[in-house]
């Protein structure tokens, strides 16, 4: 066979295999996640989902509701025993979007859901249009039966009052909810028009409230007054936040998960207490728990208790924050599931946060709704495999006996943050201008020009191994050792452990980063800035060019079909250990 036959066959068996096996439009294949996890639906057929509940002490029956599910247009879906998924109330409200997602005018809807199981009841937060087409906050309350809930919504109490001076804006608007005991805490934007809400006890905007179950101000809150119960003070908890999208309580104490432009922050909601948002991110960040950086988004929060044996020791006694992403994009800032280790005792953070799940698309995606469930971690991506199609409700639990065929690694980007090189050094268009900049183009010639001088190779092969250490030493042999593109990935990688390999002069701080998050740096900077170094290889190439882009086209057939097969085998030893549900379709 010729090389231009073969490559045909080649790219015909890939296309072949892409469209028969490699799965892309499956939600499980959708995601990554740490060692030791897997990932499964659990119940599909939902359209936009934004929240998840479960219910504490569900009945033992096939038919008694599991889980509640919003969907952002204004559905409340029930999950029962058996999987089949209800449609628990819907028609409550009025909205009309100018634009869908990923415009910021399509986040606006049905997004906060929170239970009372000793009343039956079930909370919904959204923002609907009045009959002018303004945008207003409300809360809507379900009455079920108490404790086990039904699969059908039952009398409806409107919380109107509470929010009916205040128009909203185009984002920000109602958020999260939790209920403690006799009490209903809700997250509310900013509205984000006027971020100096935020801060005025006249607006319940930017805002955690407390209420009763009956949607009136509870004599104990801060600013609560006795001859003005109605205005927004006497509802008012805490203030100075942004967008509380996610709030959890753990014992009598309360969090919350809140969004900002450029970081978001995890935060202990105290009585009476400003968190100081007015529309910077160091307002933001201020007096957090934790802060995250690059501002993805967040959604509902959880908490599992240290002594929880649902996932392996390093996995408990901390908090789990759905990262919405950002669905403009994706690929740069993809939703997640981040972990947050917490010692509730000490009041500190135990490690550095972490992505438990990841989202590895690169279609339009959000992650909003998460909760623990009886087995496992529930999550709800809004969208499915293609825009066009339903989303489902999918479980992440640990079972170290199934191998998911994609494992999480740390991501270049996020390491790069996390060391703090962006305080010195210029990244993709941001950062610091203390030190060189990092762009991936410009370095890879600024190396490979430094690799290319016969006086630097001297001046490495002349340098003393005495007193460094064993590793400055081999950092040195290895860059000598090397040849084109992997020599320049040497280099930064020695560069980033071992700052003085080469000059004792130069003045980058030595931070102890490991050889593993090294290498990943390093061949993340050398991939985006020039990718495979091919000159040792067009000596062996034909000079005529229509020789050449044969060769080249078959080479790109080979590993086209390849990489084609690695994926196929990998599902299907993914598809033989997963046990997955088969849910029943839905009733409306």
């Amino acid at each position: 066979m010729t090389p231009g036959r073969a490559c045909v066959a080649l790219l015909g068996c890939f296309a072949m295999a892409c469209g028969e096996d490699a799965s892309p439009d499956d939600p499980v294949l959708q995601w990554s996640v740490a060692p030791g996890f897997s990932v499964q639906v659990d119940a599909a057929a939902f359209r936009m989902p934004t929240a998840i509940a479960f219910v504490p002490e569900p009945g033992v029956a096939p038919e008694d509701p599991l889980y509640f599910v919003t969907e952002l247009r204004g559905r409340i879906r029930v999950v029962t025993n058996d999987r089949s998924v209800h449609t628990f109330a819907e028609d409550f409200f009025r909205l009309e979007p100018e634009r869908e997602l990923p415009s910021p005018s399509g986040e606006q809807g049905l997004v906060g859901l929170c239970l009372a199981p000793e009343h039956g009841f079930v909370f919904a937060t959204f923002a609907y249009q009045d009959a002018r087409g303004a945008i207003r906050n409300n809360v809507m309350r379900f009455s079920t039966k108490p404790r086990t809930f039904a699969t059908r919504a039952g009398a409806r109490l409107d919380f109107a009052r509470v929010f009916q001076a205040e128009e909203t804006g185009p984002s920000h608007q109602i958020g999260g909810c939790q209920v403690r005991g006799g009490e209903l805490f809700v997250g509310v934007g900013d509205g984000y028009r006027n971020p100096l809400n935020a801060r005025s006890l006249s607006s319940t905007q930017g805002k955690i409230l407390r209420l009763s179950l009956t949607g009136d101000s509870l004599a104990g809150n801060p600013f609560f007054r006795d001859e003005a119960p109605l205005q927004a003070a006497s509802a008012v908890w805490a203030y100075g936040l942004r967008n509380p999208q996610g709030l959890v309580a753990v014992g009598r104490r309360l969090f919350a998960a809140d969004n900002g432009p450029e970081v978001d922050r995890l935060l202990e909601v105290e009585a009476g207490r400003d968190y100081l948002w007015s529309g910077s991110d160091w307002s933001l960040g201020s007096d957090a728990i934790s802060v995250f950086s690059d501002g993805n988004g967040t959604g509902q929060l959880a908490y599992l208790a240290g002594d929880d044996r649902l996932f392996p020791s390093e996995y408990r006694g901390g908090f789990y924050v759905a990262v919405t992403g950002n669905p403009g994009f994706v690929e740069e800032q993809p939703p997640g599931v981040v972990q947050v280790d917490y010692d509730l005792g000490s009041n500190r953070v135990e490690a550095t946060p972490r992505y438990l799940l990841r989202y590895r698309g690169s279609g339009l995606q959000v992650l909003a709704g998460m909760a623990f469930g009886p087995d496992g971690l529930y999550f709800a991506p809004m969208f499915g495999p293609s825009e066009d199609e339903m989303s489902s409700v999918l479980k992440l639990a640990y079972e170290p006996e199934v191998s998911h065929p994609f494992p999480l690694a740390r991501n270049a980007r996020s390491l790069i943050a996390s060391y703090g090189c962006l305080g010195c050094h210029d990244v993709g268009g941001s950062g610091g201008r203390g030190g060189p900049s990092l762009q991936a183009e410009p370095l890879y010639a600024r190396v490979r020009e430094r690799l290319d001088s016969a006086e630097y190779l001297a001046v490495l092969r002349s340098a003393p191994d005495e007193g460094e250490g064993d590793d400055a030493a081999g950092a040195r042999r290895k860059v000598l050792e090397s040849q084109g593109r992997e020599q320049v990935r040497a280099w930064i990688e020695a560069r980033i452990r071992h700052p003085n390999f080469d000059d004792p002069s130069v003045q980058m701080p030595h931070l102890g980063i490991s050889a593993v998050d090294a290498r990943t740096i390093a061949e993340h900077l050398v991939d985006e800035g020039r990718g495979f170094d091919l000159r040792p290889l067009k000596r062996l190439l034909p000079e005529h060019p229509r020789q050449r882009h044969l060769i080249y086209a078959f080479g790109a057939g080979v590993v086209a079909a390849a990489a084609a097969m690695t994926g196929i085998l990998a599902a299907r030893r993914f598809r033989n250990h997963r046990v997955r549900r088969s849910p029943r379709l839905p009733d409306a």
